[in-house]
């Protein structure tokens, strides 16, 4: 990348974290309990490559090849996020070689994610952090649990070995508008509240990854401690 557009993308940077500090401020919250999590998946390994130089030493990716390609160009190391659907197949790629899953989507996938992650386990890797997705607006073309499948499984899933369930992600619906998104990031971390009242072990699993480059700010407003933003780093 040229000076430019690293002085661009670090303008970009430091304009989200003022965005979301000033969105915390409005509802009492301090900034350092939101944590911006940079989705590479338009931009070539060299942007990623200068998120890390500027301080970003989260990454995350929806895509499994192109994330392995970012991943091995890459001279710095970072922590990798999977933000995106997760296909049978690729679940064994994704336990040896991400260190979050923001995409669980039901018991069965939590199964076979901890099977593979007790695999890389054995060979040397951490336990695999995960959320749980929770699909709150009811959208037939989301993937996730519903509030009461979460309810449901939340406990068993967290028993589960070589998984360390660290909170509950979901997206607002399509094309709904502010006031959709906030009811939706409202609905999760009410969940959230009750699963710690509710589910064996699941009390201090509170992180609600919410928000994208359309609503982060509602996002934070209404709780997120992780907002997944992409679009409006790279633009300019």
């Amino acid at each position: 990348m040229s000076p430019d557009q690293v002085d661009r993308l670090r303008r970009n940077v430091d304009e989200v974290r003022g965005r979301i500090a000033r969105a915390a401020e409005r509802v009492g919250r301090p900034a350092a309990e939101v944590a911006l999590l940079p989705v590479t998946k338009s931009v070539p390994a060299p942007v990623a490559a200068a998120l890390l130089e500027l301080g970003m030493t989260h990454l995350a990716e929806n895509r499994v090849p192109d994330c392995l390609a970012k991943m091995d160009a890459l001279a710095a190391p970072a922590r990798w996020h999977f933000v995106g659907r997760m296909q049978g197949r690729k679940v064994k790629v994704i336990a040896g070689r991400f260190d979050v899953v923001h995409s669980v989507e039901s018991p069965a996938r939590a199964r076979d994610l901890a099977a593979h992650a007790t695999t890389a386990r054995a060979a040397g890797r951490p336990p695999l952090e995960v959320y749980l997705q929770v699909n709150v607006s009811g959208e037939a073309a989301k993937q996730g649990m519903s509030p009461d499948e979460a309810r449901l499984h939340a406990g068993e899933i967290a028993a589960l070995p070589s998984l360390r369930v660290v909170g509950l992600m979901t997206m607002a619906p399509a094309g709904g508008g502010e006031s959709a998104a906030r009811a939706s990031f409202a609905a999760l971390r009410a969940l959230s509240l009750r699963l710690a009242e509710e589910a064996p072990g699941w009390r201090g699993r509170c992180g609600l990854s919410m928000g994208m480059s359309a609503d982060y700010e509602i996002a934070v407003e209404e709780g997120a401690t992780v907002v997944r933003v992409g679009g409006v780093l790279f633009e300019g």
